[in-house]
């Protein structure tokens, strides 16, 4: 999928937004 937002965790499990 795409990890290129924020904060705002869409489809995915887990929000890897900010954590990484």
């Amino acid at each position: 999928m795409a990890e290129e937002w924020d904060d705002e965790p869409t489809t995915f499990e887990a929000p890897r937004s900010t954590s990484s």
